[in-house]
């Protein structure tokens, strides 16, 4: 049974500031690199939505037999294609020369282009012989 005089019935007040201090250590360790892993992700996030959509306008240009276009927004902040225009969170910027051209056959005419947020860079590449469409990032 405990009993509430005894002398180890419960934490001492420096015992508690020392778990807090550990905690508040761990924890200002830790917050800079959720904030940078976050940002990696949203760049990730923004390529991969954004090398779906290219794909979908390839397949969509074979499909009709049309031309289709995904032209650049001003100042890097998105694009316009044929599902509307994807605007990109606010922290990353789209460097794309000029638009991206698929033609009915499946091909394309060539392009650059390249997703940034802060020092990361995500380029996305086109294969013009096999349509291939993949990311890779730095």
């Amino acid at each position: 049974m405990w009993a509430a005089g005894k002398a180890d019935a419960g934490v001492t007040l420096l015992e508690a500031l020392v778990v807090i201090a550990v905690v508040a250590l761990v924890a200002a360790l830790i917050a800079p690199n959720i904030g940078a892993s976050l940002s990696l992700l949203s760049l990730r996030q923004s390529a991969s939505v954004m090398q779906a959509d290219l794909r979908t306008a390839r397949a969509t240009a074979m499909r009709t037999n049309t031309k289709v276009v995904v032209t650049p927004l001003a100042r890097g902040r998105g694009y316009d294609w044929i599902g509307g225009t994807r605007r990109l969170p606010g922290d990353i910027a789209l460097k794309m020369p000029g638009p991206v051209v698929f033609m009915p056959d499946g091909s394309m005419l060539p392009a650059q282009i390249a997703l940034n947020s802060g020092t990361r860079k995500v380029a996305i590449a086109f294969n013009t012989t096999t349509g291939a469409i993949t990311t890779g990032g730095q």
